[in-house]
């Protein structure tokens, strides 16, 4: 996709979301190449960007609530600050990304890959986590409250001051981990492997 083609997608967007879904169209970037693209501060809420190629794409002081990402390439893609209530990331590669202080909650991240990826200052409260991989990924002070985090992995992860209440962590790995000032009030750590 060119960029001219973008700028259309989201010219048509925009309209579509100023007039509640009566005029314009809705962002549809399935499957799209969009490698280093820049969306920085863009409006993409409700877009589609399912199994599409994101690698190396700024979407920095956007706002991307209940965006579709599912299976898609997100690695290296920078979020700092990013509103992402409710978008869908499941089975999608986060790795080596960017989400430093984004709000992350109630997202949909079944099986994403967020390895050696910053979450630092991120809110995940109420996402479904669930067999998804942080290990050696930075989540200082991120919060995790009340998320589904059954079979994730957080091998390597720096976990300092993370915020962990409340959270469903049966089954999860915990392998080398600094967890220094985390709050763990009511989590639970059934099956969870703390080696």
């Amino acid at each position: 996709m060119d960029r001219e083609e973008v700028q259309v997608a989201l010219a048509q967007h925009r309209l579509w979301l100023s007039t509640d879904f009566r005029l314009g169209k809705r962002a549809d970037f399935h499957k799209a190449d969009l490698h280093g693209t820049d969306f920085n501060g863009a409006n993409l809420r409700n877009a589609s960007f399912d199994n599409a190629l994101l690698s190396q794409v700024n979407f920095s002081g956007a706002v991307l609530a209940d965006v579709d990402f599912s299976g898609a390439d997100l690695r290296g893609t920078r979020f700092d600050n990013v509103i992402l209530r409710g978008a869908d990331f499941s089975r999608a590669d986060l790795s080596r990304a960017i989400l430093k202080g984004s709000d992350l909650r109630n997202t949909h991240c079944y099986g994403a890959n967020f390895s050696a990826a910053v979450l630092s200052e991120s809110d995940l409260s109420n996402a479904d986590l669930s067999h998804a991989n942080f290990s050696e990924a930075d989540l200082r002070e991120a919060s995790f409250r009340g998320s589904n985090c059954y079979g994730a992995n957080f091998s390597n992860a720096n976990l300092r001051s993370v915020d962990f209440r409340d959270a469903y962590l049966r089954n999860a790995r915990f392998l080398k981990v600094d967890i220094a000032g985390a709050n763990v009030a009511g989590a639970n750590f059934n099956g969870a492997d703390l080696k």
